[in-house]
């Protein structure tokens, strides 16, 4: 199949380009509720668990999942509900947020991570009132080998759907950048001359990862047919090697090509380590009867620590 090339035009000085944000169709994504709460039945191979040591289990005999879990809505609610995951130690809330994948909780419970929001239980105490707990609302499924998870939430007509990624370091470095693909067409998209293309409903990396700031042309095209493509995105972008962006192509069906397709991203930062300072003893001046209370003086003569500057 001969495809047209991409033609990199627009300029712009951001990290990458967002776009409006709508909700994709959920019956696609619905179908993971379903897949996760069936795999949260030990049905993923132990052997990976052992790779890293002995497995953990919990008081009922089950073996417990431990994994870094971000989670963040594609459109928030009107009304932010009070979430939590229920895990072998007891409910931890969680706040998700939209439009970026980086608040990170470290998961350690059942293979079927449970979500939960708080709310009535539909039943009654003894004088009467409702009784409020947590209620299910979403089960993910934790295999053995996870140990990043990014978690699109989506808002659907039954409650919440939702999508998985894998955020491990192995299958998403900083510097790189992956398209996921929420329409029915074949997308095929290029970044710093590379070419890669994400079926319908897939997810594709760009096969160059970025080691150093790099302005360079990204371009994304659907691909309707063997001779018809539909240019959706067209720009010179920044990539930087401490970032790595999930980029998100989406459609409303029943419109035009320029009007149905459009995109958005999620980026996440490279966590900036800060270095620990050693705490400071009080010292007794000669002729003095208690401590000093004044810090030593840095190089730069003031007194106190100096906070890390970032170079």
């Amino acid at each position: 199949m001969r495809l047209k090339p991409l033609i990199a035009t627009a300029l712009c000085a951001a990290a990458l380009l967002a776009a409006t944000a709508a909700e994709p169709p959920a019956k696609e994504l619905a179908k993971n509720n379903k897949a996760g709460a069936k795999s949260g039945k030990g049905r993923e191979d132990k052997e990976a668990a052992n790779s890293e040591g002995k497995p953990k289990f919990n008081k009922a005999g089950v073996e417990l999942r431990t994994c870094k879990l971000r989670l963040s809505w594609w459109t928030p609610p009107e009304k932010t509900p009070e979430l939590a995951m229920l895990m072998d130690r007891g409910p931890v809330p969680v706040v998700p947020e939209a439009g970026t994948i980086s608040n990170v909780i470290d998961y350690e419970g059942e293979p079927g991570a449970v979500l939960a929001f708080r709310g009535p239980t539909g039943e009654t105490d003894k004088k009467g009132q409702p009784v409020i707990g947590w209620l299910p609302l979403a089960t993910i499924p934790i295999a053995a080998k996870d140990t990043d998870v990014g978690i699109i939430l989506f808002l659907s007509e039954k409650g919440v759907a939702f999508k998985k990624f894998d955020f491990s370091q192995e299958a998403f470095p900083f510097g790189s950048l992956h398209v996921a693909n929420f329409t029915n067409s074949k997308v095929l998209a290029t970044l710093n001359d590379a070419v890669f293309t994400a079926a319908p409903g897939g997810i594709a990396a760009c096969p160059k990862v970025t080691s150093a700031r790099t302005v360079t042309h990204f371009a994304v095209a659907a691909i309707e047919s063997e001779t018809s493509q539909h240019m959706i995105d067209s720009s010179t972008v920044i990539m930087y090697p401490s970032f790595r962006v999930l980029y998100f192509v989406y459609e409303m069906p029943g419109k035009e090509p320029n009007e149905r397709f459009h995109t958005k991203n999620m980026m996440d930062a490279m966590p900036i380590e800060v270095p620990k300072v050693a705490a400071y003893t009080p010292v007794t001046p000669p002729g003095k009867k208690g401590p000093t209370t004044t810090p030593p003086k840095t190089d730069e003569g003031k007194g106190g620590t100096s906070p890390p500057v970032a170079k």
